[in-house]
């Protein structure tokens, strides 16, 4: 009975488009969030002359962001706005990222810009994970269970992505893949916000 019951939801969840899409947005930010503190600190110092201690300094303004957002999350999370809200923070995350990496900013501006893409892009997850649950309350263990390995899978593959680009053009060349990701979360979020939509 248990084994029929388990079968029967994983059947279902086969066809279910929104899981994939779930799990690749979430793929999306943890990727960008994972990678980013990974090389923060050298794109500091490659790129704007940071030291040892500055550049560390740019790596908690980061962590900093991460912490605001995750504090700020529970004004965000309102049933009827989640997806919005991930729409705007994708768009805002490839945004400030744009112009952290690409726009030369000074010192100042450039932790400012740390500290707000740390603390938009350390929303999205959660927020995907509050959407699953109320999108499958019957089995919304197994379908988080799903959208959890978009951890690993991002964890991984963006880095991976980042360090092909790397040896196949540069280092600055590659940070574009960042921003690039956050659109493609955007879009992705756009595209079936029908289908995600909670009703």
């Amino acid at each position: 009975m248990v084994s029929e019951n388990f079968r029967k939801r994983l059947a279902f969840l086969g066809k279910q488009r929104p899981v994939l899409v779930l799990f690749l947005m979430a793929s999306c930010a943890v990727g960008i969030e994972l990678s980013l503190i990974g090389i923060i600190t050298t794109l500091l110092m490659e790129f704007y002359g940071f030291d040892q201690v500055t550049s560390k300094l740019g790596l908690v303004a980061f962590l900093a962001g991460i912490a605001a957002g995750r504090i700020v999350l529970g004004v965000l999370a309102r049933k009827r706005q989640l997806l919005k809200y991930m729409l705007a923070l994708f768009a805002l995350t490839s945004a400030a990222l744009s112009v952290l990496l690409f726009a030369s900013p000074g010192t100042v501006m450039a932790y400012i810009l740390l500290i707000v893409s740390g603390a938009t892009i350390s929303v999205i997850f959660p927020l995907i994970i509050a959407l699953t649950g109320l999108k499958y309350p019957e089995m919304s263990g197994t379908v988080m269970g799903i959208i959890k390995l978009g951890i690993p899978a991002g964890g991984i593959v963006v880095p991976l992505m980042l360090s092909l680009l790397v040896q196949a053009t540069s280092f600055k060349a590659s940070l574009a893949l960042f921003p690039l990701i956050g659109v493609a979360g955007f879009l992705l979020a756009l595209s079936h916000r029908k289908q995600l939509a909670i009703t």
